[in-house]
């Protein structure tokens, strides 16, 4: 019991669980992150490769281009791997970017760190 508090009961503790509980939209927002981001991700690669045919800003790759049959697949699109591993690296660099963005946007306008049970002695 400290000093200045005589005759006060303690106030109640809440639980971890409910002091790290988050609001339900943001596991709707997650799914339907997770849902658009590879979406989007594929629309802008095929959007970047036609105006890469129209401008040649870069050169393609030959090892992304596949020729030959692939094994237990058959014979694929040329540009399939290319289109695959561009999805993949913007939908990272969308990832990535929506989390800085989270982070900076939650220490901005998110609450302290520290509750007012952690200065208690």
């Amino acid at each position: 019991m400290g000093m200045y508090r005589i005759g006060e009961p303690d106030p109640e503790v809440p639980s971890l669980t409910e002091r790290l509980r988050e609001h339900p939209i943001w596991y709707g927002l997650g799914c339907l992150l997770a849902l658009l981001i590879p979406i989007l991700s594929y629309l802008l690669t095929l959007w970047i490769l036609n105006l890469n045919a129209e401008h040649r800003w870069f050169a393609i790759p030959p090892e992304l281009l596949l020729r030959e049959p692939l094994p237990l697949i058959g014979r694929v699109p040329p540009y399939t791997l290319l289109h695959l591993v561009m999805t993949l690296v913007i939908a990272l660099l969308l990832f990535g970017f929506l989390s800085l963005v989270y982070a900076v946007l939650y220490r901005l306008f998110g609450g302290s760190p520290y509750l007012p049970f952690d200065a208690m002695d």
